[in-house]
């Protein structure tokens, strides 16, 4: 059985797609052609450790990878970024210390809800009494005021969820329970 490998007609270092339209199935062989073909027409490094890689050539491709890393400027000494990374770098790290800072407001918003016990929801005990107490009223208003389903509502109502404050039986089935 013959191994077949994707290869992008128009390399992804000169801009090409992983779309179907830019990748044709080659054998090992004719990828190494390939990529040779390419090397030799555009020059990158990357094309040459591509075919020497796929050629077998195992220690002249790791060769080849060492100039790549060099021409990149980064040898393996250290790497140094230049001004404009580093800018970058600076724009991404305050970009996430800003998402650190969103996150802890949420925390402080779901505090209330940890400490009555119950970390994921989305109401805290006074909401549900509320709720239960004005179960006259239309579910889709209170679903719209509280910023809920109008299923949560529902099931404040008839007692399948939070059937602990509003002192109604629990009419929720358990899972793997059945009735016979």
């Amino acid at each position: 059985m013959e191994v077949l490998h994707k290869h992008h007609i128009v390399p992804r270092h000169m801009g090409g797609s992983d779309y179907a339209n830019n990748i044709v199935c080659l054998s090992v062989e004719d990828h190494a052609k390939a990529h040779q073909e390419l090397f030799e027409k555009y020059g990158h490094i990357g094309d040459k450790v591509a075919h020497l890689m796929l050629s077998g050539k195992t220690s002249e491709g790791e060769a080849a990878l060492h100039e790549l890393y060099v021409e990149a400027g980064r040898n393996h000494k250290g790497w140094k970024p230049t001004p404009e990374t580093r800018a970058k770098m600076s724009a991404a790290q305050t970009a996430q210390r800003e998402r650190k800072s969103a996150t802890s407001t949420r925390a402080k918003q779901s505090a209330t809800r940890r400490i009555e016990g119950r970390q994921f929801a989305k109401l805290t005990h006074a909401q549900v009494l509320a709720i239960y107490a004005r179960r006259d009223e239309s579910p889709s208003a209170l679903a719209e005021e509280f910023n809920i389903s109008v299923p949560v509502i529902c099931n404040i109502k008839s007692g399948k969820r939070w059937s602990h404050l509003t002192g109604l039986p629990n009419t929720r089935k358990k899972r793997g329970s059945y009735e016979l």
